[in-house]
């Protein structure tokens, strides 16, 4: 619940018509936006105050334990933000730089397709994140007995995993994410940017590739291709050769709300809030996009 920080269990009635609460527990992650399942724990995104929080969970969902913190912003001023490596590897900086931060506001908590980690969008500081679920995962960690230190040590005492960070454009809001089937990409759509971005992903570490704009823009509509709908794409009215707005008219303040990948994986498809339309976007073998269609 957005309003007490709370989660609550329900399962079906006995008569199988609705749902009935089983268990209530409290988290520390305030106004909690989304939740996900992985390695037998219920994962919770606050957007109040950017913690994650975990609640164990026994072989039928139900809870079995208390909720704990599996990542708090404010356990240190600063955040280390990956830097690629001088030789031009892919493999981040042994010892990260850090900076100020604004105050965080995760959107979306997501288990990565090899099951190592979470992927954590935050809306307010533009940033994905990776969390290892398991310390030991983590190369780096930030001791919050010393001050916010870095340390290299895999000692467990006192100390938060330390996640990878994936800076965005300033201002793109990142909300929401999806992987492709194969896992290797991931796809983010900036609420405040209208934008989808497409990040490369291996082992716990995102990579920004591109990215194309979400809204039905005139010249998006003229030089689009026409992608005909395949048996895993819902039917609708293209609008991809309509103007959507006249040349004079300003366009409606609109911002990225969803994403979902089609079942068989060939479309990205994004809602715009204001502009109200859906964008389609194909993808291709090598994990880019091309122009949407609108709907």
């Amino acid at each position: 619940s957005p309003m007490d920080g709370s989660l609550a269990m329900e399962g079906t009635s006995p008569d199988l018509v609705g749902l009935r609460q089983t268990a209530v527990r409290a988290i520390p992650a305030t106004g909690p936006c989304h939740a996900s399942v992985a390695d037998g724990m219920l994962h919770v995104a606050g957007y109040g105050n950017g913690v994650i929080a975990s609640v164990p969970l026994d072989a039928y969902g139900d809870f079995i334990g208390e909720a704990v913190i599996r990542h708090d912003p404010a356990a240190w001023p600063v955040m280390p933000t990956w830097q690629p490596d001088p030789e031009g590897s892919d493999t981040p900086s042994t010892v990260p730089p850090v900076s100020p931060l604004p105050p965080s506001h995760a959107h979306q908590v997501l288990p990565t397709p090899d099951g190592g980690y979470l992927a954590c969008t935050d809306l307010a500081r533009d940033t994905v994140s990776v969390i290892p679920l398991s310390s030991d995962s983590s190369p780096l960690h930030i001791n919050t007995a010393s001050s916010g230190s870095i340390s290299s040590s895999s000692t467990k005492s006192a100390i938060h995993p330390v996640p990878f960070v994936l800076q965005l454009p300033a201002g793109s809001g990142p909300r929401h994410l999806v992987f492709s089937r194969d896992g290797r990409f991931a796809y983010v759509c900036g609420e405040l940017d209208n934008r989808l971005h497409r990040l490369a992903y291996e082992a716990g570490v995102f990579r920004h590739l591109d990215s194309r704009s979400t809204l039905p823009t005139l010249p998006d509509l003229q030089s689009g291709p026409d992608f005909p709908p395949e048996p895993d794409f819902p039917t609708g009215r293209s609008i991809q050769t309509e103007p959507v707005l006249p040349t004079t008219t300003s366009p409606p303040k609109s911002y990225c709300g969803a994403i979902r990948r089609s079942p068989g994986g060939r479309w990205l498809l994004v809602s715009n809030r204001g502009c109200d339309t859906i964008a389609v976007f194909p993808t291709h073998a090598d994990g880019s996009v091309g122009l949407p269609n609108q709907y």
